[in-house]
């Protein structure tokens, strides 16, 4: 069995996403764009191995043994399910509302150490998710542990294998959800703009943090994606606590 690097804890206890009510009506039978799923449609010679598992505060590890494993192509259906539904272990095993979504979606048990093979892919990027579920020690007997997902590009001539031990709840769902898209993509796609938002970061070795805050932003505005992404270095922010600042500014959309 491989053991996860030290310093990965578990920070999640079993619940339900506060936006799934919300997100329902959007996931009726019809929204999926078959266009989207048309690559992934048949079999090829591709496969996909990895194993799931959660690590306790202890660090005592806590695998998916037996738990369904499920293996979703990426598109803006599935992105829009897993940040309203995709974490309710309540309704994990409830089959996608859309026939293109639940046609697409292969499954598979893991073993006792939480190992699952995926065969017949075509090459794409998929969401694959597990649970991890375990009773808790006295005094609080309760049921603890959550939803590990990830996401993983099959390739051709490629040997691929994923480690699902990062949990999600439902606010980093959401974040998971939304893209940040290129000026060109977006010219091709239909969507709407629902507000003009920004974030911003102390880090200023890169630009990846101010880019994730722009999209914590744009998931409290339930965005879909993000586009006209624009990035700047500023100076003092006392407010901030920083003596330097990224700041990155752009639109929040919406596809149809």
């Amino acid at each position: 069995m491989r053991v996860p690097p030290p310093g990965v804890v578990l920070v999640l206890a079993v619940g339900c996403a506060p936006s799934s009510a919300d997100l329902t009506p959007l996931l009726a039978a019809g929204q999926a764009d078959s266009a989207e799923y048309a690559p992934f449609v048949g079999d090829s010679s591709l496969e996909l191995r990895g194993q799931a598992f959660l690590t306790t505060r202890a660090g005592e590890v806590k695998l998916a043994a037996g738990q369904l494993v499920t293996l979703d192509p990426v598109t803006t259906y599935s992105r829009r399910w897993f940040r309203g539904l995709g974490v309710d272990l309540a309704r994990f095993a409830v089959p996608p509302p859309d026939p293109r979504f639940a046609n697409a979606r292969r499954t598979r048990n893991a073993d006792t150490e939480g190992k699952f093979h995926f065969t017949r892919l075509r090459p794409g990027a998929y969401l694959v998710r597990s649970s991890v579920i375990w009773l808790a020690a006295a005094p609080d007997s309760g049921q603890e542990g959550g939803v590990v997902a990830a996401v993983v590009t099959v390739r051709e001539g490629n040997d691929e294998s994923v480690i699902l031990s990062r949990p999600y709840p439902a606010d980093s769902a959401a974040v998971f959800g939304i893209e940040i898209v290129s000026d060109s993509s977006l010219s091709t796609r239909k969507h709407r703009v629902l507000a003009r938002i920004s974030g911003g970061s102390c880090e200023t070795a890169s630009e990846l943090p101010a880019r994730r805050d722009l999209i914590h932003q744009a998931a409290r505005k339930r965005a879909d994606a993000v586009a006209h992404v624009a990035c700047r270095k500023r100076g003092l922010s006392l407010s901030r606590g920083c003596l330097t600042r990224i700041e990155c500014s752009g639109d929040a959309i919406a596809w149809p």
